[in-house]
């Protein structure tokens, strides 16, 4: 993994602040970034909180998928 150039304000918590605040630091950075720093910003934005104080999944906007097994029912199974 590489290592993260970016110096983002997350003293900022709305969504909106976030967005003008990317606005301005990526006129200014001194480097290309790459894709996963721009999934980072992207993340970043995405995560900040609306109006009312919640992010997109509290708002049920978005959905993060849950981790679940499926039930093994005996020793065979677990082996396969």
């Amino acid at each position: 993994m590489a290592r993260n150039r970016l110096n983002l304000n997350f003293q900022l918590e709305s969504a909106v602040d976030r967005a003008a605040y990317v606005q301005d630091y990526m006129a200014a950075l001194p480097f290309e970034p790459s894709a996963e720093e721009l999934e980072t910003i992207s993340n970043y934005i995405l995560w900040g909180k609306s109006a009312n104080g919640k992010n997109p999944q509290q708002e049920k906007y978005v959905e993060l998928k849950k981790w679940t097994s499926d039930p093994v029912e005996s020793l065979e199974g677990l082996l396969e």
